[in-house]
């Protein structure tokens, strides 16, 4: 397994059992990159991340060829084809094709106020819905249709994130990182250091979560 992520003005790689990280992408002076995360399929070696501007940008992990995409911030690629991401305020998906990097259709809104978005193999989409200063998990199928909402409105979590087999979601809540299980409804903390952790991000197989802990390195838990 890889990890992905970003220091400094750079694109880093680095094998998730540690090493030495390896430089990917070094942004032109004053510009800032933001959020790198794997397409969800089992053979594909893109990245998607957005540089500031909100341009949205593809990495080829074998080539190293990186590819302006469309206007955009926070990408992810859903399974179903789609390019996933928030303009304007919302989130909105572009029919896209992971093999040529391209858009293959219009893009069309999701929601009108949703943010932080991630997807599980199957298509079910998850984001944090705003409703004034507070926030809810929400689980939405690819038509739209509301499969269930997550836990209390609460106003200090960070992104959720989806594992890819759609049993588990992760978040940051006061500084540490949670696990909730869908299935039995339980939330455990993962994390209880004094660092202020958050940014969880699943591994393509699921049984593993990287997260920043700011301030400090980033780090990888193994669950």
């Amino acid at each position: 397994a890889r990890v992905v992520f970003i220091s400094g003005d750079r694109i880093w790689d680095v094998s998730s059992r540690g090493g030495e990280p390896t430089s990917l992408v070094q942004s032109d002076p004053g510009v800032v990159l933001y959020t790198p995360s794997f397409a969800l399929t089992d053979d594909s070696s893109q990245v998607l991340f957005y540089r500031a501007g909100n341009r949205i940008h593809s990495l080829d992990l074998e080539t190293g060829e990186s590819r302006d995409v469309v206007e955009g911030t926070v990408p992810v690629y859903a399974p179903s084809g789609h390019l996933l991401y928030r303009r304007s305020g919302g989130l909105w998906a572009t029919p896209f094709s992971i093999e040529t990097t391209a858009p293959t259709g219009e893009a069309f809104p999701i929601s009108e106020s949703g943010q932080w978005l991630s997807v599980t193999r199957d298509g079910a989409l998850l984001y944090a819905d705003y409703e004034g200063a507070r926030q809810r998990l929400t689980v939405r199928d690819r038509s739209g249709a509301t499969l269930r909402t997550v836990g209390q409105r609460n106003a200090n979590g960070w992104p959720p994130t989806v594992s890819p087999d759609g049993r588990l979601i992760s978040i940051s809540l006061g500084g540490n990182i949670w696990v909730f299980d869908l299935a039995r409804d339980v939330a455990t903390r993962l994390t209880s250091s004094s660092d202020n952790e958050a940014l969880p991000s699943w591994g393509p197989s699921g049984g593993e979560l990287s997260y920043v802990a700011l301030g400090a390195n980033q780090l990888l838990s193994r669950l």
